[in-house]
């Protein structure tokens, strides 16, 4: 599958790019599954719509894959909010009063 970026086409055998490079390759990667017939998503998801996956390539693709998991958002330290609260908005009023 070949991406469009800045007028140049990268392969998937491109080397790893930095992270701001790779949000703009996914960003200008054009999605498209949702507009193809059911058939055709069947058929590259290599799945059925009535039958889904069997349980052993479930397993495999779970294997290659990994889990089907958002990663977690980063936590704000505590400290953070407390500063937050004690320099922000109204409170700097009342400070200065």
């Amino acid at each position: 599958m070949a991406l469009k970026t800045g007028g140049s086409t990268s392969s998937s055998s491109a080397p790893p790019c930095k992270k701001e490079h790779l949000a703009q390759r996914v960003h200008a990667a054009a999605i498209t599954e949702h507009s193809w017939p059911v058939e055709e998503v069947e058929k590259s998801a290599e799945t059925s719509c009535i039958h889904g996956l069997s349980s052993k390539v479930a397993e495999e693709r779970l294997a290659k894959d990994g889990p089907n998991m958002l990663t977690p958002p980063k936590e704000v330290p505590w400290w953070v909010h407390f500063a937050k609260h004690l320099l922000g908005g109204f409170s700097l009023l009342l400070w200065g009063g």
